[in-house]
């Protein structure tokens, strides 16, 4: 689950602003999220996302990534998070 979820924010970041958007950024960098991320099941259809973001307790969804999102630390080439694991 979390792949999609890094895929839809680095997509959304990226300016897509639907499923069918994030399909195609996953598509467009699947070399780069493969040394990311794990990727067993290669990237996600857009109905697939639609269905897993329609699953999730929006509100609470929203307050977590709230107290994420300022963590985040945008440079030319990366994007990282003060977070520990």
């Amino acid at each position: 689950m979390g792949d999609i979820f890094f895929i839809t924010l680095c997509a959304v970041i990226c300016g897509a602003d639907n499923w069918w958007g994030i399909e195609a950024y996953g598509k467009a960098k699947k070399e780069w999220l493969v040394d990311v991320l794990n990727l067993k099941h290669g990237i996600f259809f857009h109905n697939t996302l639609g269905k897993v973001f329609a699953a999730i307790d929006h509100a609470f969804f929203s307050e977590c990534f709230s107290r994420f999102y300022p963590t985040l630390h945008f440079t030319s080439d990366k994007i990282y998070s003060d977070l520990k694991s």
